[in-house]
């Protein structure tokens, strides 16, 4: 996946106009100047992304619409893994990027882009911190799922 921006945003205190860019599945999403966001050459274009309001409104829309069984499989950390899966992973099970496969449908890992903090370094960092409690909200029902 190439990057590609989310929506814009203006900061509340100069109107600094910014656009929440994904890089990859892998990285968190970060927040670019707009001059940056155009010299790279993203898309869509920044003057066409929706504004923060409207990208959270569309979201939340699909979130409840989508009845799409599509699933991605990811790696995590044995301790997201066993979170997610409610079993600790058997060692045999390790892929090459050190962690443990597992498939996740793909309006969870979408939320779960949305619930990362700026040191979730990934979804592992994520669901650890959810399952932890630290999040502030109850997410049990996004980390109750089976492998």
């Amino acid at each position: 996946m190439s990057a590609r921006g989310l929506y814009r945003t203006k900061t509340p205190e100069g109107g600094a106009e910014y656009a929440r860019v994904v890089y990859s599945i892998a990285s968190p999403p970060g927040e670019i100047p707009k001059p940056l966001y155009e010299a790279r050459g993203y898309e869509p274009p920044f003057d066409t992304l929706p504004t923060r309001e409207e990208h959270e409104a569309r979201a939340r829309n699909t979130e409840e619409t989508d009845g799409s069984d599509e699933v991605v499989t990811v790696s995590l950390s044995a301790e997201a893994y066993t979170a997610v899966a409610d079993r600790t992973p058997d060692p045999s099970e390790v892929d090459n990027f050190g962690g443990y496969p597992i498939s996740l449908p793909r309006a969870l890992l979408s939320r779960l882009l949305r619930l990362r903090e700026p040191n979730d370094k990934n979804f592992s960092d994520v669901i650890v911190r959810l399952a932890k409690g630290s999040a502030g909200e109850d997410h049990d029902a996004l980390l109750r799922l089976r492998a």
